[in-house]
């Protein structure tokens, strides 16, 4: 009896141990698996934060990219609208310089007629026809009695304005100088209303 028994023990033994064995085993594995693990889980959270930082950085490039888009596009239009306006003002400010060179020209044109007109007034004025005329006038003024010395001289200067008048209508047809004819009309016109007073 005690020899089978003995069997069963031994056997039991070295069941026991080689389960004790497979266990101590089975529990490194595990503990090398479970090394493992954290230290892969270790480095899959270090790329995740890696990479979440990297997403969160793009992002933000991204939203200041867009930022630089809108504020460029709205640089862009106040630009072009400021150069609209410049190119407006400049084709205005043209058109208003060549219009005020134009009408410059005219007046100078207008002004040198006038001098020149002027001079020819001048000219017949002191000319000797002139002079002796006025002489003439006067010679009458001091010959007329004093009851129609007015009259006298109101038409010697009527005769003098008209003899001026003529001269600068020949010489405004010979020269075709339309302000002359018009200073001409004008030396008409101004003796008129004074005859025309003169009855008043």
């Amino acid at each position: 009896y005690n020899s089978r028994s003995g069997g069963i023990v031994g056997l039991l033994s070295q069941m026991h141990d080689q389960f004790t064995a497979d266990l101590s085993e089975a529990q490194k594995q595990d503990f090398q698996a479970l090394v493992a693990f954290e230290k892969l889980r270790a480095a899959k959270l270090a790329e995740i934060a890696t990479a979440t930082e990297a997403k969160e950085n793009a992002e933000a490039e991204l939203a200041d990219l867009l930022d630089k888009v809108a504020k460029a596009k709205e640089d862009k239009e106040a630009t072009t609208a400021a150069m609209e306006a410049d190119q407006d003002f400049l084709a205005n400010m043209k058109k208003d310089c060549d219009s005020e060179d134009k009408q410059y020209k005219e007046r100078s044109a207008i002004r040198s007629q006038e001098l020149v007109a002027l001079g020819e007034t001048l000219k017949i004025l002191t000319e000797d026809d002139a002079r002796d005329l006025y002489s003439k006038s006067t010679m009458v003024f001091l010959q007329e009695s004093d009851a129609t010395a007015s009259e006298g001289k109101a038409a010697a200067e009527d005769r003098l304005v008209q003899h001026v008048a003529q001269k600068l209508a020949d010489a405004a047809r010979k020269s075709k100088n339309w302000a002359l004819a018009s200073l001409a009309v004008r030396v008409r016109l101004d003796a008129f209303s004074k005859v025309k007073e003169a009855m008043d």
